[in-house]
């Protein structure tokens, strides 16, 4: 049985002198009366899981304190301060001193926009305060803390059966924890409570292995699931291509639906051969999927995504599309879809020109809110959004859509199919009330061809204005 009145720190030691330093500053911290303290250490080992495991199972402490032998806690009332917490809270599982509010999708936590918490850091060899978001209520929920300080008050197995090293394992157990039920929090620190005497690191040098290993366990569990529907319209070569640069997203949470209206079967046989491979990998004929079923309403059935993505097959992504895209919608409230620029590629996939229909929105990133798009729409005169194919939408959009059903259909618009591509009318009639996020990169390449009805712009003019007037839309 664990002693509640008890806290044992543990430390992984490699400089028994930078260790003996820290110790003092444990001995010379308050002890609240009744309570215990204990430490133990290990020397010179690689693998840190596999004798933390060793040492909870070892101690009866309630309280644990797992820290690096270059920590030292100035805040005297540390005991007390966090073990008000955890008693006032008992779902709150762990306590770190700097952390970040999103996991970003490299599972690097420091590169998240949204970081709290503040510390006396010594990196660059003079002592400064490193600080973040301050804390402003008593904790701060976050979802992955640095492995300096990490406080628990439950105990929860390290995952040393795929972390052996110094890398991700901070940030695996934080989502453990959160997979136990348990929030993952930073305290509110009028002034910091720790020094990290430690040596110049470089995420860069985090090895890929761990960040492979972390991303292939826990992507799933951390990240939205995207649904990309890639249309398959006969050009078997085409199809391909697209359907490679979706199996090789650096994103690893994608399920992946097939439209295929070909005429004969070679893309079915294609997409036979992935299926083989990639249980993520849905194929559907428009004849069966969509006969006597309106097409938005099916498609959001057929699909789990919080986030969807279409593709024809004449276009293919880059290949950290979903993951960029993905960060900025963790990383920015209320965004409903993200967009960037379409560069034109030949068969060979090697750049084409730029012309007027396929400029630059912006020459950076930016926020577009409301009418805005309108006014570059009308003013460039070609499709500024790089039709559906380039961004990535929040699923709401759909589901808009679908509440809109009468006066808005894929490829339908006031009882009419339309002359061009079809989706540009359908994201008028969505995204002029919502938030987006233009992206200046290249993130989607398209290959044009012979039949393709984009060029066409005075059809493009005329489609628009025709649709603005049936709104009557006021766009000054």
């Amino acid at each position: 049985m664990l002693n509640a009145k008890k806290i044992c720190f543990f430390t992984c030691i490699n400089d028994e002198k930078t260790y003996a330093e820290s110790l003092l500053y444990i001995k010379n911290l308050n002890i609240p009366e009744g309570y215990e303290v204990a430490t133990l250490c290990i020397k010179n080992t690689e693998n840190v899981t596999k004798w933390y495991n060793q040492a909870m199972k070892y101690s009866d402490a309630k309280y644990k304190v797992y820290m690096h032998e270059d920590v030292f806690i100035i805040n005297k009332n540390f005991i007390s301060d966090f073990i008000t917490i955890f008693e006032k809270a008992k779902n709150v599982g762990m306590i770190g001193i700097i952390g970040s509010k999103v996991i970003p999708t490299t599972g690097v936590w420091n590169q998240s926009q949204h970081k709290y918490g503040k510390v006396y850091d010594n990196s660059s060899g003079k002592l400064k305060l490193l600080q973040y978001k301050n804390v402003e209520t008593e904790y701060e929920s976050i979802k992955a803390i640095d492995s300096m300080l990490m406080i628990t008050q439950y105990d929860i197995p390290w995952r040393e059966d795929i972390f052996d090293n110094y890398y991700f394992y901070d940030i695996s157990q934080c989502v453990e924890f959160n997979k136990e039920g348990y929030e993952v929090v930073i305290p509110k620190q009028d002034k910091p409570w720790c020094i990290h005497e430690c040596k110049t690191v470089n995420i860069k040098e985090r090895p890929e292995k761990y960040q492979n290993i972390f991303l292939d366990e826990y992507a799933k569990d951390i990240f939205p699931l995207v649904s990309i529907f890639l249309e398959a319209c006969g050009r078997a070569n085409y199809f391909k291509s697209s359907l490679d640069s979706i199996i090789n997203q650096t994103y690893k949470n994608i399920e992946i639906i097939v439209i295929d209206g070909s005429l004969d079967n070679k893309c079915k046989e294609i997409t036979e051969l992935y299926l083989k491979k990639y249980p993520c990998i849905k194929y559907y004929t428009p004849t069966i999927l969509f006969q006597n079923k309106n097409v938005s309403s099916q498609l959001l059935q057929i699909c789990s995504g919080e986030y969807i993505s279409y593709l024809t097959d004449d276009a293919i992504y880059h290949k950290d599309r979903i993951n960029i895209m993905i960060d900025y919608f963790l990383e920015y409230e209320d965004v409903s879809f993200i967009t960037s620029y379409r560069q034109f590629i030949d068969t060979e996939g090697k750049p084409l020109i730029d012309f007027n229909m396929n400029r630059k929105l912006f020459e950076k990133n930016s926020i577009v809110k409301d009418h805005a798009i309108f006014h570059f729409i009308l003013k460039k005169t070609f499709d500024m959004i790089n039709e559906i194919t380039s961004p990535l939408f929040n699923r709401k959009i759909f589901e808009d859509i679908e509440k809109d059903i009468q006066k808005c259909k894929f490829g339908i618009y006031t009882e009419k199919q339309n002359k061009i591509i079809s989706n540009l009318l359908v994201w008028i009639s969505t995204i002029y009330k919502e938030k987006g996020i233009y992206l200046s990169d290249p993130l989607c390449y398209f290959k044009p061809h012979d039949m393709d009805e984009q060029r066409k712009v005075n059809t493009l003019i005329h489609q628009l204005l025709e649709y603005l007037i049936s709104k009557d839309m006021n766009l000054n």
